[in-house]
């Protein structure tokens, strides 16, 4: 169902003409990806918790007012999750996630390409430590089409000895080309949560990675920090870059800014096991520290909040949205303006009635902002699919 979108905090901006928001929830399940359709609408990937207690992957399209046109749940006889969904060049989609096998309980890596209405082309299984369905789990978090019709996959491998993050190529069928393992710095556990592609016609992959800071009595700790690499077209590193702030930081979702540079959101924790805030960092092209910023002021009350997608605008402003739990609130998601120099001039929160997380979002042509996410957020078998779609003023660019 559709629900027209109500005005909250620092909202009470004019919507553009053309411009029409919406809440929607679509059906049942949790979105954890989501991209505008190449034949206009959304496209939204996560995964349904059916009565067996047994998750299964999902795609969902809605058309561009965030009506329901249909969802697939995907069998895989075990538990499978998809991470990321973004449209392909011949108008269908590809899917990137993981799916669990039995009786070792360990996953795979999946690459899943489908046509328009979301029927499987072929599919492909990748799994890092090189043997499939054995100890140690494989779950690839973004996947991308590149000009060449193939694809690039990012991810993490995670085994009793370690945790590494990995990026792969692919051809337009999904047969491996190369795979590159990554670990942080300091060779300690590193997750690949996201990637992209560079100016330069190489890669990028960004997330969390454990690193020692010594300290003043001569012990050194290890810090989960934000972590960046950026690789040749082949995969061979660049730079290997971590970003340390006081506290653990996790980098969720990244992209690559125009002038070569790098946005990454995530999110600090700030109190040990007690207070998270949401953080948008800027990089410049050889991955050093520009600027960053934590929790929109607005979310002062917030017991935890992160960021799960950022977007660079036309002028070079910075979009970032996410989801946190409010004491006053409940769970609600938010979007956030921020200038090209990490100075916040807009916010807004959504899905406050529908309890309701962003995963991910994306700028649409009319000027609005799509976040894509769950509603019911934490309640299994009753949590759906959710699409917020935002007109103010404050976010639109002429």
């Amino acid at each position: 169902m559709v629900f027209p979108v109500s005005q909250h905090l620092y909202s009470n901006f004019a919507a553009a003409p053309s411009c029409q928001g919406f809440e929607s929830e679509l059906d049942a399940g949790s979105i954890f990806a989501g991209a505008r359709s190449s034949a206009g609408g959304y496209i939204l990937a996560g995964d349904r918790l059916l009565p067996d207690f047994q998750f299964h992957f999902l795609l969902s399209k809605a058309d561009s007012l965030g009506n329901k046109l249909w969802t697939k749940v995907f069998p895989t006889g075990s538990s499978s999750t998809a991470y990321s969904v973004v449209p392909t060049s011949d108008g269908g989609y590809v899917v990137a996630g993981e799916v669990l096998f039995k009786p070792k309980q360990n996953s795979d890596a999946f690459l899943i390409k489908t046509d328009s209405a979301g029927e499987v082309a072929w599919g492909k299984l990748f799994f890092a430590f090189d043997v499939p369905m054995q100890d140690g789990d494989d779950a690839a978090q973004y996947a991308q089409q590149l000009f060449d019709g193939g694809f690039i996959v990012t991810g993490t491998s995670d085994s009793k000895e370690s945790q590494r993050g990995w990026l792969l190529r692919t051809d337009s069928k999904g047969e491996l080309i190369w795979k590159k393992n990554y670990y942080g710095a300091d060779q300690y556990n590193s997750y690949g949560w996201t990637g992209g592609t560079t100016n330069e016609g190489g890669y990028f992959i960004a997330g969390t990675a454990d690193v020692e800071e010594p300290l003043d009595n001569g012990v050194t700790k290890i810090v989960t920090s934000m972590w960046l690499i950026k690789t040749d077209g082949n995969g061979n590193e660049l730079f290997n870059k971590t970003i340390k702030f006081d506290g653990p930081s996790w980098a969720f979702t990244a992209k690559g800014a125009k002038d070569g540079g790098f946005i990454l959101c995530g999110r600090l924790e700030e109190s040990k096991g007690a207070i998270t805030s949401s953080l948008v960092v800027r990089l410049d092209k050889d991955g050093d520290l520009m600027w960053h910023a934590k929790s929109p002021t607005a979310l002062v009350l917030y017991e935890y909040a992160m960021c799960n997608y950022v977007e660079e605008m036309a002028n070079d402003d910075i979009i970032a949205g996410g989801g946190g739990l409010s004491d006053l609130e409940g769970f609600q998601s938010w979007v956030t303006r921020y200038t090209e120099n990490g100075n916040e001039v807009a916010f807004k929160t959504v899905g406050e009635e529908a309890s309701a997380i962003a995963f991910a979002g994306s700028i649409l042509d009319d000027g609005g902002i799509a976040l894509f996410g769950t509603s019911n957020y934490g309640a299994g078998l009753d949590e759906n699919i959710w699409i917020s779609k935002t007109c103010d003023e404050a976010f639109l660019v002429y």
